[in-house]
């Protein structure tokens, strides 16, 4: 089990992730559904649905690290991440 915004998913939790992320650019929006799923997505690109991909919670933790500080994200909301330094 893993925490993130404040609650405990499993590692291999599957969330989506869009095909600019896996290329190296930086999760910018995180989103969580109103049934629980979450996104983690550039936020710079405007993405059609062939973008989307599957990667596990643990996964996006380990390519944005700045996602174990998240406060809560409520069901439906989404959060923008300022851009690296």
């Amino acid at each position: 089990m893993l925490r993130l915004a404040g609650e405990e998913f499993p590692e291999s939790l599957a969330c989506i992730t869009c095909s600019h992320v896996l290329e190296g650019h930086p999760i910018g929006l995180v989103a969580r559904d109103e049934d629980g799923d979450w996104q983690f997505l550039c936020g710079t690109f405007a993405h059609q649905v062939s973008d989307g991909r599957l990667i596990s919670i643990s996964s996006a933790i380990e390519l944005e690290p700045r996602l174990s500080s998240l406060k809560a994200v409520p069901l439906g909301a989404s959060v923008t991440l300022e851009p690296r330094k």
